[in-house]
Formats: structure tokens, sequence, C-alpha cells
């Protein structure tokens, strides 16, 4: 199912990779924070010597993977590769980012609350958005399902890798391991905005804000509180971790996400989602003849630097949950490649790609691939999918899903009040200004009001699986001998897929989206440049489904 491992054993990286005129273009850009891959059998004291040598500063390392990021000028890439001591180099630019919310310029295409009111049953006893969570019940989660046999075990850790959580949001606040959690990045201005941004008006931020919110809204999804109020998550019992690798902009570079994932394999860490993709390259290309040979020693050297990472968190007990990203397109037979790098954003430039090349960590040895669906259980309208990528499904919302009105079509989370202030979803005086967002008050609160935001996307499907997975672990693991529990991360996929509700390809094996057209049209595009093609393996399984959607109650009455 996976081929990083065979695209690893071709990363042969070379100094002759650098040309004479690469070296002449490196001389004239002063200095340049790097991230340099070190060969696994050169040891850390002589890597740092070589580095010093070489007159780089060292301002970040992670012995663990040998990765480490340097500040330096001149030709640096071409002097450091003919050492013999490093495998890649890549200049420190983005390697990952949360999932854009592809769904906001067509918002005023939809329809408004009012023009399409929703009356879902309110289950008693529940939260007070239980009603709006069809996300929970398309998995079998929740009361009068999941909830009756397992909530999740407190012992059972979940790290969100992600723009961070808020802390002080009520539906996160019970759940949130303050000690554990750990922030590895820093704010940076010409990336991130202003720093000084509330509410800890810093650029060394805590590990308990979220300043963007995308995290906040993952995390929620995996264990929100079930405490009368707001929203629940999959497994509301459960242990959350915050291992901040994203900045407030949404970006992930390569050192803080390696160092995550080390974290949560050295910490007890269960289970990891992580609903980013690699920036800032969108498919990682060993050799493609379109890039420059500085951009290809970089790709190879994510692709080996993050397989390590995922090799060491696995090989750890770690779980790993991916989103497959929100491109509407087949990954297992990409095309076109027309924005990366994506970092700087005058970058991109068009590639001719294949199969040969990869999107990250979806397609990393030992991830759990997650597609996204709508309420009507059709593959979402966004959700990337491919026979050879996708391992499961799970709700991700889809705003053009006439099975429910909008925005109740898409899912509801939680969101931090820095997000929603951020965006301008509110007015000055807090009050929602768009149908997506909620917001919930209590005089005896602290802070007196917390928000709920309608979005879509595989960020909200890979938490979901990733909860089901948390349910597992905290069901059938076993006591790891320091008051946690474990379970081997393949014995957890192996129930997480096994347990899905089989799901087939629509009938013809294409899925349309004739609705698309009208409301994407002003933007270029038609309703036929969504139209998807789900391909049959062996027996049920799937390019849009893989082996089904994940079902919570089913995964808990497996059998080991």
């Amino acid at each position: 199912m996976k081929k990083i491992a065979a695209l690893a054993l071709c990363a042969l990286l070379g100094a002759g990779l650098v040309t004479s005129g690469s070296q002449a273009k490196q001389a004239h850009l002063g200095k340049v924070r790097y991230t340099v891959l070190t060969r696994a059998s050169v040891s850390p004291a002589r890597a740092r010597a070589s580095l010093k040598s070489l007159g780089a500063r060292i301002v970040g390392s992670n012995n663990r993977i040998g990765l480490t990021t340097v500040v330096a000028e001149g030709a640096f890439v071409s002097r450091a590769m003919e050492t013999g001591v490093f495998r890649g180099v890549a200049r420190d630019r983005i390697v990952g980012r949360a999932p854009q919310d592809l769904h906001k310029p067509a918002l005023t295409t939809r329809p408004s609350v009012r023009s399409a009111p929703f009356r879902a049953a309110h289950h008693l006893g529940e939260d007070t958005l239980w009603r709006y969570q069809w996300h929970l019940r398309q998995v079998n989660a929740g009361p009068t399902s999941s909830y009756d046999i397992q909530q999740g075990d407190s012992r059972v850790l979940v790290g969100i890798m992600d723009t961070g959580i808020d802390a002080r949001h009520r539906d996160v606040a019970g759940n949130l391991d303050r000690e554990l959690s750990r922030n590895f990045t820093q704010d940076i201005p010409s990336v991130d905005g202003k720093c000084k941004r509330e509410p800890d008006r810093s650029c060394e931020d805590t590990a308990l804000v979220d300043e963007d919110g995308h995290g906040t809204w993952t995390a929620t999804t995996v264990a929100g509180a079930r405490n009368g109020v707001g929203v629940s998550g999959v497994a509301p019992s459960v242990t959350l971790v915050n291992l901040r690798a994203g900045q407030d902009s949404g970006y992930f570079f390569l050192q803080p996400t390696v160092d995550a994932l080390t974290y949560a394999g050295d910490n007890g860490i269960d289970v990891v989602n992580m609903s980013f993709f690699v920036d800032p390259w969108l498919y990682n290309c060993t050799d493609n003849p379109a890039d420059s040979p500085e951009a290809q020693l970089e790709q190879q050297t994510i692709i080996e630097a993050m397989g390590r990472a995922l090799d060491y968190a696995h090989d750890r007990g770690v779980t790993m949950v991916s989103a497959m990203g929100n491109e509407w397109t087949d990954i297992g037979d990409p095309e076109v490649d027309e924005i990366s790098p994506d970092f700087p954003p005058e970058a991109p430039y068009k590639r001719d790609i294949d199969n040969s090349c990869v999107t990250l960590p979806t397609e990393g040895e030992h991830v759990i691939a997650v597609g996204g669906t709508g309420p009507s259980g059709r593959k979402s309208w966004l959700s990337n999918y491919g026979l050879e990528q996708t391992e499961v499904a799970a709700p991700s919302g889809d705003s053009f899903d006439n099975a429910l009105p909008y925005p109740y079509n898409m899912a509801l989370s939680a969101w931090s009040t820095s997000g929603i202030r951020k965006y301008g979803l509110v007015n000055r005086k807090g009050k929602p200004n768009t149908p997506e967002v909620i917001r919930r008050c209590s005089k005896k609160a602290k802070p007196q009001c917390s928000y709920y935001m309608f979005a879509e996307g595989t960020s909200m499907s890979s938490p979901i699986a990733a909860g089901v997975a948390a349910l597992i672990v905290s069901q059938f693991g076993s006591d790891d001998g320091d008051g946690g529990l474990t379970m081997d991360p393949d014995q957890v996929e192996a129930i997480l897929e096994s347990s899905a509700q089989q799901h087939p390809c629509p009938e013809g094996g294409v899925q349309r989206y004739p609705e698309i057209g009208n409301a994407l049209s002003d933007f270029g595009f038609q309703a036929e440049d969504f139209t998807a093609t789900c391909e049959e393996g062996e027996g049920d399984f799937n390019g849009f489904y893989g082996n089904g959607i994940v079902d919570a109650m089913k995964a808990l009455e497996s059998s080991l």
C-alpha cells in the first residue's frame, strides 16, 4: 500500500547534485536557515564538528533522527554535501501545513441558516450542540452507541500535531495534559504576522494556546469533553497532548514536525493526529527534471527525514493517523503539480508528475491515511483519494451534499477564540457574523463564551479516525508499566480497518458533483473538474473508502 520505502532507496544524495552554477547562486544568498540530515552511520558529535568547520551556527537539533537546523552563508549546500557527512540539505522553509479551508470563496453562494432551517432531534442530557454532530452518528460514536461501551480511558494519550490547542476552551480544558504538552515552534513575523497577538502577546507561545484555531478544531473532534456544553468528541474521556508543530499561519517547518514525532515516541503518546500536508512540495519527487538540483535534494531530504521520524514513532508504539488532503485528486495517479513549492508564495511552477512522487505524511510508512465523506456517505467533493493510499474513510463534511442543508452538511467542532477573531468571524462585541460560527456563553464560565465552527476538510476525517483508534487502545490496550496503556500500532490499525463499514464505489464507478458548477463558476471551475473515478481493489477495497468508513461500535466489539 505504501511506496515511500522504495523511494527512500532511490534517494541517492550525492554532492554531484549541486552544479557550479548553483554554487554561484548560493554564494549570494547571505545568511540562510537550513535543515541538514546526517548520514545514519555518522555520530552527532562528528556532525556538529563538521557543521562548525563550515561556519554554520546550530539553532536546533534532533539527534534521534539526525536532523539539525543551522544558519549559514555562502555555498553551504555544496560544501556540506562534499564532506560526506550529510545525507541531504534543505533550505529551512515550510515542510507542512494544515489544509486550507477550500470552501470559503463560495460561502455567499450557499443557503443561509435562516433560509434552510435544520431541526435535528436532541438526545436528552447530551451536549447542547450534539444534534448537529452527524459526523459522529455516521461512525456509530456517541450516546446509545459507542459511549455505552467505551468513552475512552484517561490513560490513553492522543497527540495533536497542529497549530496548538486552546487550553481555556470549555470542551478542551478538562482533557488536556498541560505538563506533557509542548510547543516546538516559534512565531516568525514574516510568516505568521505580528507577534504579540492575544492571548499570550509573545513570539514565544506557550503550549496552551492556539492563535489559529485549526488545532483546537481537530483536538475537540477527538476528545471534546462530555460536559453538557457544546460538542462531544469521539473519545471524550481520553487525554489530549498538544504537540504544536505548526505556525500560527498554519505552515509547518521540518524540524518542529520531526521533533513532535520523536517526542511522541519518547513520551508514551498512543495516537497522533496529523491533519496537515507537506510543504513546500505538495508532491515530493526525488528526481523530477523540472526541478533544480537544489530542489531535488530538498525533496529527497524531506522524504528521508520524515521516513526516519515516522519509523521512530511507530517503533515506540505510536499509532499515526493522517488526512488525505483537500485537492479532490487521485493522489495515486497525479499528473500535474502547479502549486509547489508553495512557500514563498511567488515560487510555484508547473511540474509534470507521476506516482513516484509522494505526499507526506499521507503516503509515509506506518501512517493510516483517511479520506473524507459527506452526510450522505458519498466521497466529499474536496477529499483526495487513491487505491494505493486510502486506508479508511471518515466524515469530513461536504458543503455541497444535499442530504443536509448548509452549513449543517459540514462538520462542527470547537474553535479557539483567538482564531475566530483572527479570521474576522465575529463583530467587536464577539457576536458571530457568519452562519458557520456558533457562540455559547455562560456567566459562570471563564472565559464566559466559547466558539464552535462548521467547516469541511479531511482535517476532520483524520481526527475522527484517530478518536476511534484511541477507543481501541482504551478497550484492548495493556498496562505499559508506567501508569498508562499501550498497544501495538499495527494491531490498532488492523482493528480499525477490519471493523470499518464497507462502502462500495458509486454506481458506474464515477462520483459527480453537479451542484458545484454554479457555485464555483466565478472562480473558473466547472462541475466536471471535480468528477472522481473510484477504482476497485481486491474484495470490497476501493480508492474512495479504502477498507470502509470507520465504525466505533464495531471496533469496540471486535475480538483480538
